[in-house]
């Protein structure tokens, strides 16, 4: 599911995403003013310009100041699979640095001017934040491994180099010279999902790419993925605006 809002507020506020966190992962970026996020672990101060990454069910609050306004994009987002794949809190909510300024404003309101226009328009806003979302990603995940355990860690790099290959939990336990069990625990503790979980992500993250740089149709880059493939994506535009992504 894709939703994309653009605020322009006369005075500061605050808002509080506290409870259960965030519903979804967002892509915020402020244009005009200062926000001050907190969150358990962190807080930062995001000046106009900044691109920042809200992983989902992050519990935090941020204080705005307007001078005189408070501009802002907030880009949510939320990936379905059949087996829940998301951008939780086991990636970091961090300022992102790969794309910020004049390129990040511009393809927000690329993809907001179109979003909530015709059909067409619509996929290619959904197109534009696939690119986002491809250039991005490689930052968030690179911030989320610099304090993981070193054996998730060979975990995670066994996983992606062959996630297009079947292999079993026993396979992977084996390859990180501990038990299945232990190797099960220590996933979830440090990255709060299972292996299985973390590889189907992985899938989705090449399907991106497939869709991005070929003409592939959705039924071939599936078969590319791998035999088996526990997920279909497609796209449906509701009357809500709201696209969603099984």
């Amino acid at each position: 599911e894709l939703k994309i809002n653009w605020y322009e507020l006369e005075k500061g506020y605050t808002n509080y995403a506290e409870g259960c966190g965030r519903r979804w992962a967002g892509i915020f970026y402020l244009e005009e003013g200062e926000v001050h996020v907190y969150t358990k672990t962190d807080t930062f101060v995001l000046h106009p310009g900044d691109l920042c990454f809200l992983p989902q069910g992050l519990k935090h609050y941020t204080v705005s100041y307007g001078r005189p306004h408070v501009k802002f994009f907030d880009l949510a987002f939320s990936f379905r699979t059949m087996h829940d794949t998301t951008f939780d809190q086991s990636f970091p909510c961090i300022k992102l640095k790969t794309i910020r300024g004049e390129q990040a404003r511009d393809r927000l309101q690329y993809i907001f001017g179109r979003f909530n226009g015709s059909d067409q328009e619509k996929l290619l806003a959904i197109s534009e934040f696939y690119r986002l979302f491809s250039d991005i990603i490689g930052e968030i995940q690179s911030e989320s491994k610099e304090t993981i355990h070193p054996v998730v860690k060979k975990a995670m790099n066994f996983i992606e180099e062959h996630c297009l290959e079947d292999f079993s939990m026993a396979d992977l336990a084996n390859h990180c010279l501990i038990s299945e069990s232990r190797l099960y625990h220590l996933f979830q503790k440090e990255l709060h999902r299972t292996p299985v979980s973390y590889k189907n992500r992985l899938r989705i993250k090449k399907a991106f790419a497939l869709l991005n740089q070929t003409n592939l149709p959705i039924e071939e880059i599936a078969e590319k993925l791998a035999a088996g493939v526990p997920y279909v994506i497609r796209q449906k535009i509701p009357e809500t605006g709201t696209t969603t992504f099984f």
